[in-house]
């Protein structure tokens, strides 16, 4: 399907820190109490100065004035999880200590020199109130307010205006590692079909014009582009896609222009995306390589996955792609699957079972899936995919769950497949992974059960995939009306220790809301889910969203745009 497209792309400050402008709270001069429930704390630290206080104080020391307090900054937004660093200044007197505390006291906490930790759950209501009381005069106060929430969406920028293919449904159109940031995509004009590499080197702020991945080799289709920033050198940039018949294009061919049903090209870059070289994976029928992937699991080391109908393969590289087979398409791979697993579990005495690894792309509206890579960049790699089986005896419908095989050896060698869910009687599609801290992978995937209700679940390793705790719901997002928004598309990110959780919502018959929830303590506790993509009653249209984490925070590769046009922009 296509569409006329452009991308825009946008960035924001990191999450832990305060957002909003400084300004000067409020200052109170007339006696008064603690406050009930406050927490507090006290400093003899505290800045101050001296000079006139406010109207209506107390009776300064020393004949200097009635005693003030203000405190800065004023009204202020943050993020949970974050700290904001606030200033009391105290006129009217010699005496500059003053009491700190939180109302409600349990939301977040303060520290004697005025540095607030924000909860890692946004409160009902979202906003608590910082109070500095003088320890010259008690009954004098200044305070400020914090308004609490989980994402901060920042502005759009412009990358490129080009007539975008649908990218299908691939959470890895995006990449970065720290200031550099890669995105793909695809686009057809009079020429031909082309992959695309926009990139940025300031964390997203600017962007090049973007550059040819593939030449023009006639009358095939570019499609299913995906990327992977190395694991050491954010220079070196891995990108694979797809050569295929279609969308008008008649036949295809493969990078060296001989005749093919379908090619999977891997090609580096050594410069920032600003030069290419091709090798070929694969070159062969047209059903293959539907969903294919990409990470770097370490120094040099790239990592393809393809589906192969009902198994699936992975290259692997250790040279920056070099070592892949130039142009032949017969290099080595590992295979894997779980026809053995479905066969010895649920119908091993009769032929009538057969196993599949789902490879379509889908789409937003009628999400497919497709095996999803994750690497921790120091040798570990996990795939997760959606395996399904049918059986005249058992499912003749069929039946599918979502599946993990991890590698502990850049991805040589790959453990026996390990279902994350085992509830048959629901529908599992689109899981994805991503690492962690030391040695943790979460991984997420939508779960439509028998009343067709859709659920986004998550389950978690600590020991590198080689087990996974049970699963568990996460909480959807609630629509003003108070019904539970239909989750699509769920895609999982770390920033840091900070674990972010993204995904479509389709309800109430508006533009599909682009929804972010993040956990601060490993996925136990969630801030909330918030919509990032407008207001309710005024949304933006989104699909086939896909972020990455930066040095200045996390950002989306997806479309936000009243016309479903492509784009970019921070959710933080």
């Amino acid at each position: 399907m296509k569409r006329t497209l452009g991308i825009l792309v946008g960035l924001s400050a990191l999450g832990a820190a305060a957002c909003g402008p400084a300004g000067t709270g409020t200052t109170t001069t007339t006696t008064g109490s603690g406050g009930g429930g406050a927490s507090s704390s006290s400093s003899s630290a505290s800045s101050g100065t001296t000079g006139s206080g406010g109207s209506g104080g107390s009776s300064g020391t020393g004949g200097m004035g009635p005693v003030a307090v203000t405190v800065a900054p004023g009204p202020s937004k943050m993020l949970t999880c974050g700290t904001l660093d606030l200033t009391a200044t105290v006129t009217g007197t010699s005496d500059h200590a003053v009491t700190w505390s939180v109302t409600p006291g349990a939301i977040g906490s303060i520290d004697a020199m005025g540095k607030y930790t924000a909860p890692i759950q946004v409160p009902t209501p979202d906003s608590v109130e910082i109070t500095a009381r003088s320890a010259a005069d008690p009954t004098v106060t200044g305070s400020s307010t914090v308004t609490l929430s989980t994402t901060r969406p920042g502005a759009a920028v412009a990358v490129s205006n080009k007539m975008i293919q649908e990218p299908g449904v691939r959470e890895h159109v995006v990449a970065a590692k720290g200031a550099h940031v890669y995105g793909v995509f695809t686009s057809n004009d009079p020429t031909g079909s082309f992959v695309y590499l926009a990139a940025s080197t300031d964390s997203g702020v600017t962007w090049g014009a973007p550059v040819r991945v593939n030449d023009n080799i006639g009358d095939v289709e570019a499609e299913n582009a995906v990327v992977a920033v190395d694991a050491a050198d954010p220079k070196v940039v891995y990108v694979a896609y797809k050569l295929a018949a279609g969308g008008g294009f008649t036949k295809s061919k493969d990078v060296n222009g001989s005749s093919s049903g379908g090619t999977i090209v891997e090609a580096t870059s050594t410069d920032g995306g600003a030069t290419f070289t091709s090798y070929v994976l694969f070159s062969g029928g047209n059903g293959y390589g539907n969903s294919i992937d990409i990470v770097s699991s370490g120094p040099d080391q790239v990592v393809v996955s393809m589906p192969d109908f009902y198994t699936m393969r992975i290259y692997v590289d250790t040279a920056k792609g070099a070592g892949f087979a130039a142009g032949a398409g017969n290099g080595a791979w590992e295979t894997l699957g779980v026809a053995s697993d479905f066969t010895t579990a649920h119908d091993p005495a009769t032929t009538d079972t057969f196993s599949y690894i789902q490879q379509n792309g889908g789409s937003d509206t009628s999400p497919g899936s497709g095996p999803r890579l994750a690497s921790d960049g120091a040798g570990r790699v996990c795939v997760v995919y959606e395996g399904g089986y049918y059986s005249t005896t058992d499912f003749p419908n069929g039946s599918d769950l979502p599946y993990v095989q991890c590698s502990s050896d850049l991805g040589k060698t790959f453990a026996p497949a390990l279902a994350m869910d085992t509830d048959r009687a629901a529908t599992h599609a689109l899981p994805t992974a991503a690492f962690g801290p030391n040695k943790v992978v979460t991984a997420v995937w939508e779960q439509i059960d028998a009343q067709a209700v859709e659920h986004t679940y998550l389950a978690q390793s600590t020991d590198g995939g080689k087990t996974f705790a049970p699963s568990f719901e996460h909480a959807p997002y609630i629509l003003p009306t108070a019904i539970p928004s239909a989750p699509r598309l769920n895609s999982v990110h770390y920033e840091g220790n900070t674990l972010w959780l993204l995904y479509l919502a389709y309800a109430g018959g508006q533009n599909a809301r682009l929804i972010a929830d993040k956990s601060c303590d490993g996925g136990k506790t969630w801030s909330r889910a918030e919509l990032t993509n407008g207001t309710e009653g005024n949304i933006d249209d989104t699909s086939y969203p896909g972020f990455t984490a930066t040095d200045k925070g996390m950002i989306v590769f997806g479309g936000r745009d009243a016309t479903t046009l492509l784009s970019v922009y921070p959710i933080e």
